[in-house]
C-alpha cells in the first residue's frame, strides 16, 4: 500500500468518520432527566404543578425557570454528523471497489456462435419504406364510415408515417388523422356489445 493510498484513506475516510462520530456525539444538549429549578438545579418532580417557589433554594420559578428533563439533539449537528458518516463509508466502498477491479485476473473464454433463427414477419400490411409518400388525407365522414378492424389498420399507418415525416404541415395533418381515428376506435370499443 502506497503513501498515496494512505493519504486518501486517511483524508476521505478517516477524517469524516471522526468528525461525523464526534458532531453526532456533540449535538446532544445537555439534560438532567428530571425537570430542575433553574436557580439550584433541584429535583422538582415531587413538586411540580403544586407550588411556584422551589423548596431548595425559595426561588421564585416562574422567575428563574424550569430545566427540561431530557436533553434534546440538535438536528443540523446530528445530520452533519450521519452525513459525513455516509461519506465516509462510501468512500470505504467506492476504494474497496476499485482495488477488486483492478486486480481481479481477466479471463478470456472463446466466444460460442449459436445460430439464431429468423423471427417470423406478423401477419398484416407489408412495412413501408422510410421514403414511401405519407396517406392521403382523412376526412371526419370517411373515419365515421370504417369499421374498427379498418381503423386500427389506419392507425398503424398514420403511426409509422408520423415518425417519418419531416415537413412541419404533413406532421400536424397526420396528428389530426391519428386523433380522428383514435377518438372513432374509442367510440367503436364502447358501444361493442
Amino acid at each position: 500500500m502506497g503513501a498515496s493510498m494512505l493519504v486518501f484513506a486517511f483524508v476521505l475516510v478517516i477524517v469524516p468518520l471522526l468528525a461525523g462520530l464526534a458532531l453526532i456525539l456533540s449535538s446532544r444538549r445537555g439534560g438532567l432527566g428530571f425537570p430542575a429549578c433553574g436557580s439550584c438545579h433541584y429535583n422538582l418532580t415531587a413538586t411540580a404543578g403544586r407550588s411556584t417557589t422551589c423548596p431548595e433554594c425559595g426561588a421564585d420559578i416562574l422567575q428563574v425557570g424550569i430545566i427540561p428533563p431530557r436533553g434534546q439533539r440538535n438536528g443540523r449537528l446530528l445530520w452533519s454528523g450521519v452525513g459525513l458518516i455516509v461519506l465516509a463509508l462510501t468512500c470505504v466502498g467506492g476504494g474497496t471497489a476499485m482495488i477488486l477491479i483492478n486486480h481481479r485476473p481477466v479471463t478470456t473464454v472463446s466466444p460460442r456462435v449459436i445460430p439464431v433463427p429468423p423471427m417470423p414477419q406478423p401477419p398484416g400490411p407489408a412495412p413501408q419504406p422510410a421514403d414511401a409518400p405519407p396517406p392521403p388525407p382523412l376526412t371526419q365522414s370517411q373515419v365515421d364510415a370504417m369499421a374498427q378492424a379498418d381503423v386500427l389498420a389506419a392507425l398503424e399507418q398514420t403511426s409509422k408515417a408520423r415518425r417519418g415525416a419531416i415537413d412541419p404541415e404533413v406532421q400536424e395533418r397526420l396528428r389530426n388523422d391519428f386523433t380522428m381515428l383514435l377518438n372513432r376506435l374509442r367510440l367503436l370499443r364502447a358501444t361493442a356489445p
